[in-house]
């Protein structure tokens, strides 16, 4: 299974937001699963940080997923 960061937007309460997930993706390369809360970067060091940090931004640059093709469960 493969997996990156992805924008999702999600509608609860009538209340919209965009947030950064992971997504995880099937065998064919469609999205399957994400995780239940937003991610957020982190590294064991600044360095790590930073390669965190393109991921994340790199995630902007992808069409935004609507949360509907996610089951209400979270990823693996």
């Amino acid at each position: 299974m493969t997996w990156n960061y992805r924008v999702v937007h999600t509608t609860e309460d009538e209340e919209e937001a965009f947030a950064i997930y992971e997504v995880f993706y099937d065998e064919q390369g469609e999205p399957e699963a994400r995780t239940e809360s937003p991610s957020y970067p982190a590294g064991a060091n600044i360095e790590a940080l930073r390669e965190d940090v393109r991921h994340y931004l790199a995630a902007l640059d992808q069409p935004v997923l609507e949360d509907h093709l996610f089951p209400r469960h979270p990823a693996p």
